[in-house]
């Protein structure tokens, strides 16, 4: 069984997913998320995961809960930090299954994916969040 903890800071929100990701959790999480107040920015770090409950029918489910709520973040930019080989996988298959179905057609968002925080950083100019408080995300 996996934790998810939030931290939100302005315009940025992190979800560090700790153990095993459970698909209804991460579901909840996201339906949560994109309710209540999105940010425009989002990492998802998966250090300290594992994708293995995460099959096929479940990247298609997340991709289609993503693209009900395309228009609540526009210009809006998910990074996904997986360094395991399956998470890593996984998440490359999101953004793809997402690109294929253009949900990100009429307000465009950018979901990119990487091994280490510190790749992350290198390429996005080494943007923090400061002043964080931790939360529960999803159930």
């Amino acid at each position: 069984m996996g934790e998810l903890k939030k931290i939100t800071s302005g315009e940025m929100t992190v979800v560090k997913a700790i153990g095993t990701i459970i698909p209804g959790e991460l579901l909840s999480a996201l339906e949560e998320f994109y309710t209540y107040n999105p940010t425009k920015f989002i990492i998802w770090d998966l250090t300290e995961a594992s994708a293995i409950q995460l099959k096929s029918k479940y990247i298609e489910q997340i991709v289609k809960l993503v693209s009900r709520y395309k228009s609540s973040r526009p210009g809006g930019k998910t990074a996904i930090v997986a360094p395991g080989d399956l998470e890593f996988g996984v998440s490359r298959m999101l953004n793809i299954h997402g690109r294929c179905l253009h949900f990100c057609r009429q307000k465009p968002c950018l979901q990119l994916t990487w091994r280490s925080i510190g790749e992350r950083r290198k390429e996005t100019g080494n943007r923090r969040s400061k002043n964080i408080k931790h939360t529960s995300a999803g159930t």
